[in-house]
């Protein structure tokens, strides 16, 4: 019989820092929302407690779902670092109501299940991968009655010993358009943007990327698939009416152009928002080497349509680690691509991380001679190091990896000239936060007037490229020669806070 109420099944998110992607954002969490619409699709209506969202303590959390008695409580988890505060909630649910069946699902629970389960005792299972027909699944048979392990994509004990128990894989849902569009949770004040999910997985294989093993097809099909134009558009156009407040939309799809077969969906897709969702942004991620000529018409159609910011994984500018990395693309390729971003008046974020297991003295000086070609640097990314994530190709061909804290990360040491530059940049971020801000709003400044049409700030943002490659050239070369890391740090800003100072004026912050 078909639940009726919102009482029985309530999904979490918690109140942590930390994800595989989109890490700082504060918005609806998009997965929440697709395994809360699907649960409803069949009668299972759940509750949605984003304590995130709503910065909710766990004391608080815990508080909303035991005052009623639950059936199933969903949890996502995105690192380890989540799992002190799931650690209590899920004691308290289980104190509270011993026969609720706690679930975890995410990209933490899915690449590290054995561990996951180990230090989360109380959860019953873990939903491995994308997770809408498997919580279904799992709902329907615990509501009849039925053996839930048996369900395909689940993880979990083998009577309370530590042994862990694999369901059969599940197959990916490959017509995407089946799916109900996401539950809506966050009033319109609460957000600015409205995130869109129009496509799943990636034609790349990063070695550092953790998407293709949460995703991991066992029928060996492509991990990536699109919804329709006319599916996406629909969505857009009903949040148009539910929020009429928010006009941006930021696309979350790590692969948003798909490969060049796409090109006539994507061309579609752009003049159908252009036609049916007005005055509208829009915000999207992609592949820089699927931004090439061929790409030009299909810019201009989605500036039409509303496009403001694309965003690029970049991660290296040296030859030899993009290799490594199993990019797929070569600098030549990369500079291109940006510099078709540029003449379209696009502005444009990347991923860049200037440490890699692999990176020597050599790969530094590539990768600041690759930065100072282009535009729109942001301070943080020239000190980037890249974390090792379990699971991940990397781990394979990293060398001696220790554990990142209590992130589920792991880190790594360098030769000595690198490791000294990683150290120091933790010295410099953590003694000089006010410079690190101050470069970060005029960053944040430049891409509001660029995206607003001030194609003069170009010149500024040129400015700006200029300081922060000094500064890392200046840093550096003393990092080099043995000085005192606090003594660099202050000299550092010492030196170039002036010329902060003089872009902060041009741009009246």
């Amino acid at each position: 019989m078909p639940l009726d109420t919102d009482k029985d099944i309530v999904l979490v998110n918690p109140n942590t820092g930390g994800s595989y992607r989109n890490a700082g954002m504060q918005n609806e969490y998009p997965g929440l929302g697709y395994l809360s619409s699907s649960l409803r699709a069949v009668g299972y209506p759940p509750q949605l407690v984003d304590s995130r969202l709503l910065n909710l303590s766990v004391d608080s959390t815990i508080g909303e779902v035991t005052r009623e008695l639950r059936k199933i409580v969903g949890i996502a988890m995105f690192t380890e670092t989540a799992v002190p505060w799931v650690r209590q909630l899920t004691q308290a649910i289980k104190e509270e109501s011993p026969k609720t069946h706690v679930v975890l699902g995410g990209y933490y629970p899915t690449l590290q299940t054995e561990r996951a389960l180990k230090l989360v005792p109380d959860a019953d299972s873990i939903v491995r991968g994308e997770g809408e027909q498997t919580l279904v699944e799992l709902a329907q048979r615990i509501q009849a009655g039925e053996q839930w392990r048996e369900t395909p994509g689940l993880a979990y004990r083998h009577d309370d010993t530590e042994t862990t128990i694999f369901t059969p894989n599940r197959n990916l849902v490959k017509d995407l358009d089946t799916l109900p569009f996401p539950d809506r949770y966050a009033q319109a004040n609460q957000i600015d943007e409205l995130l869109i999910e129009g496509s799943r997985g990636c034609f790349n294989r990063c070695v550092f990327c953790a998407l293709h093993p949460f995703i991991s097809p066992p029928d060996g099909s492509t991990a990536w698939r699109g919804r329709s134009p006319e599916h996406i558009v629909e969505e857009m156009k009903q949040l148009r009416k539910s929020h009429p407040s928010v006009k941006r939309f930021r696309f979350i799809d790590p692969c948003f152009f798909g490969s060049n077969k796409m090109m006539e969906r994507n061309m579609r897709l752009a003049k159908m928002i252009e036609e049916n969702v007005p005055d509208v942004e829009l915000v999207v991620e992609g592949r820089v080497v699927d931004i090439q000529e061929r790409a030009r018409t299909l810019l201009q159609s989605l500036k039409r349509a509303g496009l403001k910011e694309i965003y690029v994984g970049l991660e290296a500018g040296s030859e030899k680690i993009l290799r490594i990395m199993r990019k797929g693309f070569r600098e030549e390729q990369a500079l291109n691509g940006l510099r078709i971003l540029e003449e379209e008046r696009l502005f444009y974020e990347f991923g860049f991380m200037m440490f890699t297991p692999w990176t020597e003295e050599a790969n530094v000086d590539e990768n600041i001679a690759f930065l100072k070609q282009i535009g729109f640097l942001d301070l943080h990314l020239l000190f980037r190091q890249m974390d090792v994530i379990p699971a991940t190709p990397a781990m394979e061909n990293s060398g001696e990896l220790t554990p990142k804290g209590n992130s589920g990360y792991y880190t790594y040491e360098n030769a000595h000239g690198i490791e000294d530059l990683k150290q120091f940049a933790k010295v410099l971020e953590s003694t000089q936060k006010g410079f690190f801000e101050d470069m970060f709003e005029i960053y944040n400044k430049i891409r509001m007037a660029y995206e607003g049409g001030n194609r003069e700030i170009i010149e500024i943002s040129k400015e700006l490229n200029n300081i922060i490659t000094d500064v890392f050239e200046y840093c550096r070369a003393r990092v080099k020669l043995g000085e005192d890391f606090a003594e660099v740090a202050t000299n550092c800003v010492g030196k170039f806070g002036p010329q902060v100072r003089i872009i902060y004026d041009k741009l009246n912050i």
